[in-house]
């Protein structure tokens, strides 16, 4: 056994003495490490053979090099893990055997970043453990319409690359991914095909995955499919604020048979899109989706839709057991869902075509519960972590939790605010026994790339995760907190926009790139949370502050910047006073277009502002003009409409007004 596996027996044995035996429930796979430890870093070399002084590159360790052998583990050191500076497409060919995977698992106390993706096509029985996966290219929006936009289509390493690929790509069997965290990957978070056979992924936090096209917001927390005899097992994950949908399982035909969803928690899917599509969706566009199974997931969003989660989709269902769930928005069933288990589920939205009277054993609910409900969710792979997730339908400030069921007395531990999952920790401490408190209003959300922060779930849905804190660094990995510098008082005018406030962040091991930026206003009526923007990604940003229309008064803003272990912060007060001289206001002038008479029809298109409601003139002399109606133009400015009744007129002219705002 080597050091890391001595380190982890150690840490079992003392996890189980100190519960005096109540927690050898908790023993997880990977606490025993007998194979051979290999060690990668970011400035890690071919060369190398692998060791903790000499270790190797990530893709080198990738490629399978000899030495490496089923069941050893290889430990990414933390730093960030790229080619050149710059966006780095990851292959990995790992082959481990059954019941001796390969372990890639990110060393204790110290973060590992892949700024790219991470590809598997061959090999398998692999774990891919703990570290993160993120894509630093600024831009998340395109004019194109469609899957398959060549705005990512980005330079790097002397070749272009398609960047509209998820931030883990697996197409090999028999691979867990484990405790992952994705965010900010274009193509998506995390996506299986069918050659993925027996996939397991467990605990991943997936968010702010996607891109906004001209049509829609692309890319999905996961997207799965799975043909039997494989068997996708998707347990006690975290898929919220991606462009498209939380967790989307589909096929064009057969391709989503054997997937079972337990545990997991779908929210707030499609917030950074302009248009709300869904959280979860389960079934073929043509054929039945084979036994699927969702037991006791987690459904909540603000702007739900009328199919919210979907079961089923137009293809249908055979042998679903769906149990346990709890479905705060609504929930639409296939018509052809066949030997559908549907039981002690809560439904607190609408339900479509679902006859209730022949499934009496569940729960729907006209209006919002009166009562809080909080449920606790463990961790196999990790003893002492756990997911803790709140409904907080009374509208609490806070609520007391007991950690015994999972962390022994005496462990050190810290929470975090999923929403701000590498912001710093809401509370450490040691448990000793007592409740703990956590708070249920103003949390913090984390910045996505390319966009401002979404508004939070809180206080109305609160997401936590509580692990025993960070064993101490390596004495060859040294961290020092960021800076930030200071920010002087500031003064703006209702209804008006404060200028660019500038202001430097930086950090001695970590780039200001890859630095967790996050605010909050103290009066968030004043300044809502969505008022404040953040530009730049290097060393120097600044802040813009737009008050809410018609506000005055004052508020804190605080920003807090962090590098995953330690953090910085600065606030500043912000004034907002009366607007002595009324704002101008901006007229557009109007369009003019004309057309002559065809067949007493007119099919007349135009190009103008995207995603707006022109005013349509019409005159048959240029100085009388009568309203003819609105035309809608779409995301890249077109819009069209047609005039049947050009009898009287050998010419007609249009003019079309762009509405001036109140």
């Amino acid at each position: 056994m080597g050091k890391i596996g001595a380190f982890f027996q150690r840490a079992r044995t003392q996890l189980i003495r100190g519960a005096l035996g109540v927690f050898t429930f908790l023993v997880c796979a990977a606490c025993d490490l007998h194979g051979a430890e290999f060690f990668v870093a970011p400035n890690g070399s071919s060369t190398n053979d692998g060791s903790m002084e000499a270790p190797w590159d990530l893709q080198t360790a990738l490629f399978h090099p000899a030495g490496l052998a089923p069941g050893d583990v290889v430990w990414l050191r933390g730093g960030i893990y790229y080619k050149n500076n710059q966006l780095t497409r990851f292959t990995s060919t790992l082959a481990g055997a059954p019941g001796q995977p390969i372990t890639v698992r990110q060393f204790p106390g110290e973060r590992a970043i892949i700024d790219g993706n991470l590809f598997q096509q061959s090999g398998g029985w692999v774990q891919y453990w703990g570290f993160e996966i993120m894509n630093s290219h600024p831009n998340r929006v395109t004019t194109e319409a469609g899957s398959f936009p060549t705005a990512f289509y980005i330079g790097s390493g002397g070749q272009t690359n398609d960047w509209v690929v998820s931030g883990f790509d697996l197409r090999a069997p028999n691979v867990k991914l484990i405790n992952l965290v994705v965010h900010d990957s274009i193509g998506g978070g995390i996506s299986a095909n069918v050659a993925a056979t027996d996939p397991e992924v467990y605990g991943t936090l997936s968010y702010y995955n996607g891109w906004q096209g001209c049509d829609r917001g692309h890319g999905h927390g996961l997207y799965i499919q799975s043909k039997d005899p494989s068997r996708a097992t998707i347990s006690e994950n975290l898929f919220f604020a991606n462009y498209g949908l939380g967790v989307q399982a589909t096929a064009n035909q057969d391709g989503v048979d054997n997937i079972s969803f337990e545990g997991n928690a779908i929210f707030s899917n499609g917030i950074l899109a302009r248009k709300h599509q869904g959280n979860l969706l389960i079934g073929s566009v043509v054929g039945l989706a084979r036994n699927p199974v969702l037991i006791s997931n987690f459904i909540f969003d603000a702007f739900g839709s009328s199919s919210d989660s979907n079961i089923g989709y137009s293809g249908g269902s055979t042998s679903a057991v769906v149990v346990g769930n709890y479905f705060q928005t609504s929930v639409y069933f296939s018509q052809h869902s066949e030997g559908m288990i549907l039981i002690s589920n809560t439904f607190l939205s609408g339900t479509t075509f679902l006859d209730r009277t022949n499934h009496p054993n569940n729960i729907f609910m006209e209006k919002l519960p009166l009562n809080m409900v909080v449920k606790v969710r463990t961790n196999k792979y990790e003893p002492g972590r756990a997911t803790i997730i709140v409904y907080n339908w009374e509208n609490q400030e806070s609520i007391g939790v007991d950690l015994g069921s999972f962390l022994p007395l005496g462990t050190p531990f810290a929470v975090r605010n999923a929403q701000n999952f590498r912001g710093p920790p809401l509370l450490n401490g040691t448990f000793e026994g007592e409740l703990i408190y956590l708070p249920l209003r103003n949390l913090p959300v984390a910045k996505p790339i390319g966009i401002n922060a979404p508004a939070s779930t809180s206080p109305a849905f609160n997401i936590f995760i509580i692990q025993p804190a960070e064993q101490s660094p390596d004495p060859t990995f040294s961290n020092s907190p960021p800076t930030i510098s200071s920010i002087p008082g500031q003064a703006t005018y209702e209804n008006s926009e404060s200028e660019p406030i500038p202001f430097v962040m930086q950090d001695s091991e970590t780039p200001a790139a890859y630095l967790n930026l996050s605010v909050h206003s103290s009066n968030s009526d004043l300044v809502p949370h969505k008022n404040i923007r953040i530009e730049g990604t290097g060393t120097n940003r600044t802040v813009t502050i737009m008050p809410a229309s018609d506000r005055t008064g004052s508020t804190d803003i605080t920003l807090v910047a962090s590098d995953g272990f330690m953090y910085a912060k600065t606030a500043f007060n912000v004034q907002v006073f009366p607007q002595t001289t009324p704002p101008t206001q901006a007229h557009h002038t109007p369009l003019q277009l004309s057309i002559s008479l065809v067949e007493f029809d007119a099919a007349i298109q135009i190009h103008g502002i995207p995603d707006v409601d022109y005013q349509i003139q019409s005159s048959t002399n240029l100085i009388n003009w009568q309203f003819f109606g609105t035309i809608s133009t779409d995301c890249q400015g077109v819009g069209k409409f047609v005039d049947h009744h050009l009898e009287d007129a050998f010419a007609r002219y249009y003019r079309l007004v762009l509405p001036t705002t109140e």
